[in-house]
């Protein structure tokens, strides 16, 4: 039987939070001062000794959720980015680390939609969106580009792309086109989480894509030059 846990810290400060407690792990914070936060956050197993120290740059533990014996940690790079943790409860050791932004998950939290820049660095003007979306319930090895494995990038390719337009064999390309690329507008669930929704804009156009995870990743695509076109989100099946 699948099991899901959905956890949020509640915070006092920026600096000062309540710990995460539940019948069987914990997330609490320890003085680190080598770390650039000052602080470094632990996952504590509340039935033995285990623990899990999280990557020192994470400012702060946002969100916890279990699926059967995997544990998603969300926390926080800066205002904007956030780092995702994927833990292995059979032995504590982290199964992926990746980094997004916007991140949406679907109401059984099985799946997580987030959005990533390519390229990674340079100006805003010059970067395009990229939707991905990860399945907890897969393994987290399928769904990683492979060509990543070895490089920075890897950190930002966790997942399945949805707005598959501007890759090439999986691998994101320069749009240099300024019409052409895509920034992202939302990001929603609709008929439970049958269908995953992400509204686009590309120059004076709007562009809602529609996903069916159950169905291989079946992507439906409508384009509207006034956003006012677009259909709710939840009829839009």
């Amino acid at each position: 039987m699948k099991r899901f846990l959905y956890l949020t810290l509640a915070y006092l400060s920026a600096s000062s939070c309540i710990a995460l407690e539940h019948e069987d792990y914990s997330i609490g914070e320890t003085p680190c001062d080598q770390c650039p936060q000052g602080k470094v956050f632990l996952l504590k197993d509340s039935t033995s000794d285990r623990q899990y120290q999280f990557p020192a740059k994470m400012a702060r533990v946002e969100k916890m959720l279990q699926h059967d014996d995997k544990l998603l940690v969300q926390g926080e790079l800066s205002s904007n980015v956030k780092l995702f943790v994927l833990i292995s409860l059979n032995d504590f050791e982290p199964l992926d680390i990746f980094i997004g932004m916007n991140p949406a998950l679907s109401p059984s939290n099985r799946y997580l939609l987030y959005e990533r820049f390519y390229p990674r660095f340079g100006p805003d003007e010059t970067k395009t969106s990229v939707i991905m979306l990860y399945d907890l319930t897969k393994d987290h090895r399928k769904q990683r580009v492979t060509h990543f494995e070895d490089s920075d990038e890897a950190a930002i390719s966790a997942g399945n792309a949805i707005n598959a337009s501007h890759l090439t064999e999986d691998e994101p390309v320069w749009v240099e086109d300024p019409s052409e690329r895509q920034s992202l507008v939302a990001l929603a669930w609709a008929h439970g989480e049958d269908v995953a929704s992400v509204v686009l804009a590309e120059g004076n156009r709007r562009r809602l894509i529609l996903v069916e995870p159950d169905a291989h990743n079946a992507i439906r695509e409508f384009t509207f030059q006034n956003p006012a076109e677009l259909p709710p989100l939840g009829q839009a099946k």
